[in-house]
């Protein structure tokens, strides 16, 4: 296991994303999970920045090393959040529990990866 302070996460976290570019500085992984929560919920790439600015230290799980073969140094960081999202087919607002995990490949210290913004399915 990893050591890390959420705190230290949280503010290069909060750096990069205020002075960054998405797309460039940073960006969500189009994975299939992390595809379902923008069909199922109202969530664009604006309210995707402001749920990770709003990331505590209460909502930190844990840092592990990525179990990724192509990026074995990685330090992986996760993180639930629970937000209040609109169902796109309900129309109504649920607690919907977001599991987040991203990176700063060591390949390429500058460009944050959101690996994972879906919801939470309890395999972590």
């Amino acid at each position: 296991m990893v050591e890390s302070k959420p705190e230290n996460i949280l503010s290069h976290l909060r750096q990069t994303l205020i002075k960054g570019k998405n797309g460039v500085d940073y960006t969500v992984i189009p994975r299939d999970k992390n595809k379902e929560l923008r069909e199922n919920f109202f969530i664009d790439d604006s309210r995707t920045k402001e749920i990770l600015l709003s990331l505590t230290a209460e909502d930190y799980i844990c840092s592990e090393e990525s179990d990724n073969e192509d990026f074995p140094d990685d330090i992986v960081h996760i993180f639930i959040k629970t937000e209040k999202l609109i169902q796109r087919f309900a129309d109504s607002f649920v607690d919907v529990n977001l599991y987040i995990k991203f990176t700063w490949p060591r390949q390429n210290n500058k460009k944050l990866l959101i690996i994972s913004f879906h919801e939470e399915n309890k395999e972590y």
